[in-house]
């Protein structure tokens, strides 16, 4: 019914991918032409890209949704989730520190710390 609406496209890119359907990162894509300064659409979209191994653009938009949006966790901890699937476990405890120095519960908060943990921070 809304086929322009932002925040629905990128919710509905979100439960695709929970879902596992290959539409999530077609309709984050979506999302973020129509809104790409928004901090929470290029974390979806830089998020999706990462998990299907575009490292290069994936981090590109996660690092402008952090400068957008700095004290948003959850976007310092996909970065971290990147900079750990590239293999630099000295940045990703860089910004899961900086994601759990930010005063916020965050859905990822505990496997943050965990993995912060596991990573010797």
């Amino acid at each position: 019914m809304q086929p322009q609406n932002v925040l629905f496209l990128n919710n509905l890119a979100w439960a695709y991918y929970q879902a596992q359907d290959k539409r999530a990162l077609e309709t984050a894509e979506r999302s973020y032409k129509l809104a790409p300064d928004t901090a929470a659409v290029a974390d979806t979209l830089g998020w999706f890209l990462i998990q299907q191994g575009d490292f290069a653009r994936g981090m590109g938009l996660l690092e402008g949704a952090a400068k957008v949006a700095p004290t948003i966790p959850e976007i310092r901890y996909h970065i971290a989730q990147g900079w750990i699937k590239k293999g630099d476990k000295s940045k990703a405890r860089t910004e899961l520190e900086r994601a759990l120095s930010i005063n916020q519960n965050f859905s990822s908060r505990t496997e943050a710390q965990k993995l912060l943990k596991e990573l010797g921070g």
